[in-house]
């Protein structure tokens, strides 16, 4: 029985050491930044979405892209920047990932030149 309960325990803990951030849709902003940052003016990806998990004791963000509501990747990037479930920034070699007041951005450079996206949260009842 004590098994079961710290068992219990270990597996409350592990999942709440991740603070939710949501679902987000995806939106192609092409090179502006501006629209980008404030994730305007972008036009949406047709069914990719994604949810986002942060671990700020860690400094880790767990990234799930979803392509016609299946998993199509999973990463976790690690020394991250985070302040919060909302304000955070990842750096990788070729992209630079930033939550920002609830908004996503993600700068991919690729062959000399950047692609820049936006994910906002999901808007459900058309709000």
């Amino acid at each position: 029985m004590k098994f079961k309960i710290i068992v219990s325990l270990l597996l409350m803990t592990a999942s709440s050491a991740f603070a939710e951030s949501g679902e987000y849709e995806a939106y192609n902003c092409g090179q502006s930044t501006a629209n980008a940052n404030s994730c305007s003016g972008c036009q949406k990806i047709n069914d990719v979405s994604l949810t986002l998990k942060v671990q700020p004791l860690n400094n880790t963000v767990l990234l799930v892209r979803y392509n016609n509501n299946q998993v199509a990747t999973t990463v976790a990037y690690e020394n991250c920047k985070v302040v919060d479930k909302n304000n955070w920034q990842c750096e990788t070699r070729y992209a630079i990932h930033t939550m920002r007041d609830g908004i996503f951005t993600e700068i991919i450079v690729t062959n000399g030149s950047s692609k820049l996206a936006c994910a906002k949260k999901k808007s459900f009842f058309g709000l």
